[in-house]
């Protein structure tokens, strides 16, 4: 998979790496420290310093790509690579069941900019997130710093196939899926859990009446179907 071709731009502090990347849609924006990162949904992702790494791409190699979602998931790929730890549709990557790090994929000027949010130490998980979210220091005792994390996460990037297709990272995908049983909530409310990824890299979800495919879903940390 093909790196941006723009400089990569180191950053002590920024309210979002996500903001910076997109006002010149090249290049690799980093920081340890963010203050008013974003996930899905608009949940607010802070990056406490020395603890996190919060880093975006802006994959100009990619502009106008017909599935921008796939390049989202091989970046998702290439993070769990790094820290030993399984995909969960669409954008969370684990361990041992709880989250470690978030992918956030939007497209500026027709450029995918996939934002990749990491716990890394003690500090970065706050008690009231303790029940669904991890870090890679709790769970596998290494601390790793930052910058560390990130030149793990650029090779790995560097070794996947390029993301044209769900066949062209499939197999990547399903070597550590951990999506399969886990509980999803629809648009409507109803509950129910998850099949697989379809072909298209949505969402195949059953509550057991109805089996639908749908793009966006709300995962539910915490439960067990």
């Amino acid at each position: 998979m093909r790196l941006p071709s723009g400089p990569i731009r180191y950053f002590e502090s920024v309210e979002t790496t996500q903001d910076i990347a997109k006002i010149e849609p090249f290049g690799t924006v980093w920081t340890g420290h963010q203050s008013g990162g974003r996930g899905r949904f608009g949940r607010v992702w802070v990056t406490i310093p020395g603890e996190a790494l919060a880093v975006s791409f802006a994959l100009d190699a990619y502009r106008d790509s017909a599935s921008p979602q796939f390049v989202g998931m091989a970046i998702a790929i290439a993070v769990a690579r790094a820290f030993g730890a399984k995909v969960q549709w669409p954008n969370d990557v684990v361990l041992n069941g709880k989250k470690i790090a978030g992918i956030l994929t939007e497209v500026s000027g027709g450029v995918p900019v996939v934002g990749v949010g990491v716990n890394l130490g003690r500090a970065s998980v706050t008690a009231e997130l303790d029940e669904r979210a991890t870090s890679v220091v709790r769970e596998t005792g290494e601390l790793f710093t930052p910058e560390a994390a990130l030149e793990m996460i650029v090779r790995e990037i560097e070794r996947l196939a390029e993301p044209a297709d769900w066949n062209s990272i499939s197999e990547a995908w399903m070597a550590i899926d951990d999506t399969p049983g886990k509980l999803f909530r629809l648009a409507d409310q109803r509950l129910g859990v998850a099949v697989r990824v379809s072909d298209s890299g949505e969402l195949i979800w059953t509550d057991h009446v109805d089996t639908l495919t749908v793009s966006v879903a709300e995962a539910l940390w915490g439960a067990s179907a």
